[in-house]
């Protein structure tokens, strides 16, 4: 008795038509399932108008960061600098305050030198408690914090978009700040009287920024917004410290 039986006739495919029948199968499959689609959502302006802030946000916080390294040794050389010139000039020793300003590619840094602070009239030891007693309209206080010798102030308005980011650094010892002045256009200006640097957006995704100081507290101010020039103005020169 024969286990296995050999076909009567030869199998009527061969490899290339299997593999053709495969791939047939294959592609019939595909086409059946459902498509997949990504769902469909439309974010408010609000919602995109935080996010777009908290990105500014986290991008200064990662400069200031890289700001400090690189800007550490000229920090040194600077101050170095200026001990030596209190040394050979003592009568200048009384009132020593001075800034160096240095421009990069996407940013501007700005280096604060101050010696024999404690001797100085109305020089803050920490930030002040301050107050903006001067707005455009209607604002919301969002964020309020004070780190250190760093406050920082974020207000807004009736929409996300329109914001106001107020910023002071205590200077009443040797410091820096850096302020990202991409796609900003240059502007001196004046506030209460004294120079002050207001950076023009160049675009209306770009924001303004108006940096001024108080030398005489030891104070410096950064106030970013897209408001016009002569409105930061304003609000800069009403900046009042609670005592």
């Amino acid at each position: 008795m024969e286990l296995f039986k050999k076909p009567a006739e030869p199998f009527p495919f061969t490899e290339e038509d299997v593999k053709t029948a495969a791939g047939a199968v294959r592609n019939a499959m595909l086409e059946s399932l459902a498509q997949r689609s990504e769902p469909e959502h439309s974010f408010s302006t609000a919602f995109l108008d935080r996010m777009r802030l908290l990105f500014r946000l986290d991008a200064r916080r990662n400069g200031m960061k890289q700001a400090l390294r690189y800007a550490a040794v000229l920090l040194i050389g600077f101050f170095m600098a200026g001990l030596l010139y209190l040394t050979v000039n003592p009568e200048a020793r009384a009132d020593f305050f001075y800034w160096v300003k240095k421009t990069y590619e996407n940013s501007t840094v700005y280096q604060f030198f101050r010696d024999d602070s404690d001797n100085q009239p109305g020089v803050f030891h920490e930030v002040p408690d301050m107050e903006l007693t001067w707005l455009p309209g209607e604002y919301e206080v969002q964020r309020s914090t004070v780190v250190g010798n760093y406050k920082l102030l974020i207000l807004t308005g009736s929409s996300e978009s329109d914001y106001i980011m107020f910023e002071c650094w205590l200077m009443d010892r040797p410091g820096m700040m850096e302020i990202f002045t991409d796609g900003q256009i240059h502007e001196e200006v004046t506030v209460n009287g004294e120079r002050a640097d207001f950076y023009r957006g160049s675009s209306p995704d770009v924001e303004n920024v108006l940096v001024w100081q108080d030398e005489k507290a030891s104070l410096v101010f950064n106030l970013s917004s897209s408001l016009d020039r002569e409105v930061m103005i304003e609000i800069a020169e009403n900046v009042v410290y609670n005592k």
